[in-house]
């Protein structure tokens, strides 16, 4: 066995043992290289290439360095040969300019970074232009409600920075031979002197100035919710009820939310205006953005599980009651609706004359009915007390009590003083409605031929949800009359009326040539008469 003499050297500031032949030709090649350069960046470069091709052959720190790692180093990085005073040979099987296929590593590209140089590094990975990854990353981002700022920062910490002239070269696919380490440095120091590096710092100012922007304004909207709900609190029809506690951890694990997110646009201004980003921010940043998902979630969790808990009591409190109906009733078809705490819902169909009624109740209490036939008018009265509590656990007295009728198709229709009425319509020529004082009517479905309306003061007329072709509209004070597209619209106001309170017509649009207000021709647009106020909204929006 023979044995070598070792000596110890250091390449970029780390050492190694080597055998003498092979520091021989080591210093031999490294001396050569000097000779041709005078640029000692480069020269650092290349000794930092060395320890990572060393490396790869397994010669680690305090390692030995045979003759044949020398010869490795010298077929890799190129021998220099002149081409001119001062200039060093590009190494084997490559010249400026040319394509390569040199396989690319993922580094991030701090030298044309905007914050951490992810997406910079991954444009070159894949060689795309960096301001179309930028842009997909912004709509990712948005879509992803913030998930992928997480997937960013993630990728800020594992993937490691192109720090020397080796690895930008990697990052770019191009081989780290002699002459590309060399015009890799010349293209840095015209970049330099050309100001590239001015105009990213005029961004990153800009991108800090608009987060710093966005902070304030998710401070300000947080704050303005939870304020106009503690105003309303005392009011808050949930606050008695059996799932309010679900809903209000909700309603606070979203404020919580909403600061976590302030805080975290808040690092990335920091990040914005120092231009570098601490392992301190980054750390911060994720908790941050653990925590703010986290809570969001919670409450997202909460509310549906209240939600699905409401719908859950309605279902468990509905009960179904059997109303009388008169024989007369078959050859009605005009009706008188009076009712007060229950929905009027009537149901155009061929069947005989029949009614019922919906009631969600936990004590059952069940809504006198009556009716009665008078000539060809159906008079109905109901009348329901609200439960209070009852509102409260199920949140809403809206949907408690429905009478529902189903009938032939109606001629007439009277709703008097503060009752509420659906009609579910078919197909049918004419439909007289009267709607009094504080009433609501909604017409849902179906196609009327002609609709003539008479409304009460701040009575409430629904009809852009069915077919109606002419309307002749009778308005007073405060009323509100709401229709789709129709073919004719006539509306008679009255001549004089309280100061504000004028009547509101609003449909989609009018297909006909023109309106007709008070006996008198007038174009399809919008405009305020005597007592009332056309709104044509297919006009307003164009």
């Amino acid at each position: 066995m023979v044995m070598k003499e070792i000596a110890r050297i250091h390449l970029a500031k780390v050492t190694y043992d080597v055998e003498l032949s092979a520091k021989k030709a080591l210093e031999t090649y490294l001396k050569a290289l000097e000779s041709y350069s005078d640029d000692a960046e480069i020269i650092q470069d290349v000794e930092i290439r060395m320890t990572e091709i060393l490396a790869e052959r397994g010669v680690q720190k305090g390692g030995v360095i045979a003759e044949d790692d020398v010869a490795a180093l010298k077929e890799q990085l190129g021998e220099p040969h002149e081409f001119g005073e001062g200039d060093i040979a590009i190494g084997p099987g490559f010249e400026e300019g040319t394509a390569t296929d040199h396989a690319r590593k993922l580094y991030r590209d701090t030298d044309h970074a905007v914050l951490g140089g992810v997406l910079g590094g991954i444009a070159a990975f894949f060689q795309m232009n960096p301001l179309w990854i930028r842009l997909l990353f912004i709509i990712i981002a948005f879509a992803s409600f913030g998930t992928a700022l997480l997937v960013y920062i993630v990728l800020w910490i594992a993937v490691p920075p192109a720090k020397t002239a080796a690895d930008k070269l990697q990052m770019a696919g191009r081989p780290v031979t002699l002459g590309s380490i060399r015009a890799l440095n010349e293209n840095e120091v015209t970049k330099d002197t050309r100001g590239g590096v001015g105009s990213r710092d005029i961004m990153l100012k800009v991108l800090g100035g608009f987060s710093i922007l966005a902070a304030l304004g998710v401070l300000c909207f947080t704050i303005l919710v939870g304020v106009a709900a503690g105003v309303r609190s005392g009011g808050f029809s949930l606050m008695g009820s059996h799932l309010s506690g679900f809903l209000i951890a909700a309603f606070w694990l979203c404020i919580v939310s909403g600061l976590l997110l302030v805080v975290l646009l808040s690092l990335i201004a920091a990040a914005f205006f120092a231009k570098r980003i601490s392992r301190r921010v980054l750390v911060s940043g994720c908790i941050v953005i653990v925590l703010g998902l986290a809570s969001f979630g919670t409450a997202i969790g909460l509310t549906q599980y209240a939600l699905f808990q409401r719908d859950h009591s309605i279902v468990q409190n509905t009960h179904t009651y059997p109303v009388v109906v008169p024989d007369a009733a078959k050859s009605t078809n005009a009706l008188h609706i009076t009712g007060k705490g229950v929905i009027v819902k009537y149901e155009v169909t061929n069947d005989a004359p029949s009614a019922f009624l919906r009631v969600v109740d936990d004590t059952k209490a069940v809504p006198k009915t009556t009716m009665s036939v008078d000539g060809s008018v159906l008079h109905v009265t109901t009348n329901a007390t609200e439960n209070k509590d009852v509102c409260v656990s199920l949140w809403s007295c809206d949907f408690q009590k429905t009478l529902i009728i189903r009938g032939p198709a109606l001629t007439a229709v009277t709703v008097d003083k503060d009752t509420r009425f659906i009609y579910q319509a078919k197909d049918q020529p004419d439909l007289k409605l009267h709607a009094d004082m504080s009433s609501s009517t909604t017409i849902t479905a179906g196609r009327i031929e002609h609709l003539t309306l008479d409304t009460a003061e701040n009575a409430n007329v629904t009809g852009s949800e069915a077919t109606i072709s002419h309307v002749n509209a009778t308005v007073k004070a405060n009323s509100q009359v709401e229709l789709g597209t129709v073919a004719s619209l006539t509306i008679t106001d009255e001549n004089s009326c309280p100061s504000q309170a004028t009547a509101m017509v609003a449909v989609w649009n009018v297909s006909g040539e023109n309106v007709t207000v008070n006996g008198m021709a007038k174009p399809v647009e919008s405009a305020t008469f005597a007592c009332s106020t056309l709104s044509i909204r297919n006009k307003e929006e164009e």
